[in-house]
């Protein structure tokens, strides 16, 4: 019925056959060109046409006539006041649609927001940890560097004491020495 009344509005020849009331199967658009109405509207009767001779030979009389037409008016308006109404609810569900997707599309945004917002305090949060680990590398660097110049000192002092022992083991020897020859003349004048 809603494809009828859209064709209706769309082409004035299907919305003539709409309140002729004498449509047979539903009406659509496609939106190109006009609509084929052949199958779709019934004949009128010879009874019914205006001027035409009835099966018993006479022409129709105008009393009968009217009431034929006042009922295809009554009934075009029918149709029309149902098409008014189907385009009516078909443009309110349009509309609510419309209300509902603007509704998603807004609450989209909102959760989008808050996601961003999330981000960018994930992105404070990491940031500050990124400086306070290089601080810390950077302190563990300068202990490094202190320790390796304190080694290095020590490895010298180690070299240095080592020299002296070696120097000082020697002169021990030598003293050693002289003793036991001392020693030696002495038991012998003795």
């Amino acid at each position: 019925m809603e494809a009828t009344l859209e064709a209706a509005l769309a082409d004035p020849s299907a919305a003539d056959a709409v309140r002729s009331g004498r449509l047979t199967s539903a009406l659509s658009y496609a939106g190109l060109g006009g609509i084929d109405l052949s199958d779709a509207v019934a004949v009128p009767s010879a009874a019914s046409r205006p001027g035409q001779p009835s099966r018993g030979g006479q022409k129709p009389t105008a009393g009968r006539a009217e009431p034929t037409r006042q009922a295809a008016q009554r009934s075009a308006e029918a149709a029309g006041d149902t098409a008014e109404s189907a385009v009516a609810q078909r443009k309110a569900r349009e509309a609510e649609r419309a209300r509902q997707d603007l509704a998603d599309a807004d609450e989209a945004v909102d959760e989008a927001r808050a996601a961003l917002d999330e981000a960018e305090r994930q992105v404070v949060i990491a940031g500050d940890e990124h400086k306070a680990v290089q601080r810390e590398i950077e302190e563990l660097e300068q202990r490094l560097d202190q320790a390796q110049q304190r080694e290095a000192t020590l490895a010298r002092a180690v070299m240095d004491a080592r020299r002296s022992r070696d120097a000082v083991a020697r002169a021990l020897q030598t003293a050693e020495r002289r003793l036991a020859r001392a020693q030696a003349k002495a038991k012998e004048r003795a």
